[in-house]
């Protein structure tokens, strides 16, 4: 039987950290143990996790951050197999269960990830997850370098071992929103990840945490890319022919998903213009010799001119509208929109 070590980070988790502890508590396939990391709280999270002793312990570390409460965690973890819970999320009590049997059919994997439902902070769903078209398993590093397909290290299962070769999660404190797919990544590099199917974890949408906020979050995926890049100058594990396409992509999609948060979230059509561009103008980005060299080779040159999404250049001649047209077009759609809801009975907000 494979033992499990399930680690929970928490800062000041006081609203959710009993859920969470309970569901872990809960699961269908015994752990070995629960340990909560108590990043330096100012809150007290050893009032809160007391009830649970001794199936749960208890470590206090000064703040240093998610990533640096996880690797602590790890640390100290007796188990075979590590799983991290955030301490606002929520597994299905199966979640373990299925998990491990993906571990056991597949010797070779490293790393089991599943999807997750949305919910609030009220612990109601929100709208549906969006589940992706594919869910790669086996040899994923490609997959991997085209964009990340974990979206939350709740909904994983990692072999203790895998940390000694691939690394632990990176510490540093002013890029800390993308260190988890930068770990994935690592962990693509050198073993299998399978996908596990079925919604094994409730994802809590937080309009307070801290991957909304979107200036750290833009600067901890771009670290993360100049990790990526870096590391496949120094020790390629595909072809450049295969790699930069794959990257290129990630590279477009990251600066089209900041601009369209900008534009939506916070209304900043000068940060949302920017990173467009940079969407359609990303040959900027790779400035190293070597980068420059790989795409002077004609098969990488052709598979980067990939043609844009229609919607991006409609939008992006939105985010270049002088201030008036702008607001007369806004009018012009709330407009659209109210009536549509008069005709269809539906809510302006939702038209």
């Amino acid at each position: 039987m494979i033992s499990i070590s399930a680690v929970i980070p928490t800062y000041n988790g006081i609203a959710y950290l009993t859920e969470a502890l309970r569901s872990a508590l809960a699961q269908t396939y015994e752990l070995l143990e629960i340990i909560v990391v108590d990043d330096g709280s100012q809150e007290d999270i050893e009032k809160i996790v007391s009830p649970f002793y001794p199936k749960v312990r208890y470590v206090r570390q000064q703040n240093a951050g998610p990533a640096a409460a996880r690797n602590r965690g790890v640390s100290l973890a007796q188990g075979e197999v590590i799983a991290f819970l955030d301490d606002d999320d929520v597994w299905h009590p199966t979640k373990t269960a299925e998990q491990v049997k993906v571990l056991e059919a597949y010797p070779d994997c490293a790393l089991v990830y599943s999807l997750p439902e949305l919910i609030d902070e009220t612990g109601r769903k929100t709208s549906p997850y969006q589940l992706p078209s594919e869910h790669p398993s086996g040899s994923v590093y490609l997959d991997f370098v085209k964009r990340n397909r974990i979206s939350t290290p709740s909904v994983t299962l990692i072999r203790r071992e895998v940390f000694e070769k691939a690394g632990y999660f990176d510490e540093n404190r002013e890029y800390f929103c993308g260190e988890d797919y930068d770990l994935w990544l690592r962990i693509a590099r050198h073993y299998e990840i399978r996908f596990c199917p079925g919604i094994l974890v409730s994802y809590r949408v937080r309009t307070s945490g801290i991957s909304h906020n979107t200036d750290n979050a833009l600067k901890g995926d771009l670290y993360t890319l100049d990790k990526l890049i870096s590391r496949h100058r120094r020790h390629p594990k595909v072809s450049d022919r295969e790699f930069y396409p794959a990257f290129d992509c990630n590279l477009y999609h990251t600066f089209r998903r900041f601009a369209y948060w900008y534009y939506f979230s916070y209304e900043n059509r000068d940060m949302a213009r920017k990173l467009m561009l940079a969407a359609f103008n990303r040959s900027a980005y790779y400035t190293d010799p070597k980068d420059r060299a790989a795409q002077r080779n004609p098969a990488v040159a052709f598979a980067l001119r990939r043609p844009y999404y229609f919607k991006d250049v409609l939008y992006l001649m939105v985010f270049f509208m002088p201030g008036a047209a702008f607001q007369l077009l806004r009018n012009a759609k709330r407009r659209l929109a109210a009536l549509l809801s008069g005709v269809g009975g539906r809510s302006a907000d939702n038209a």
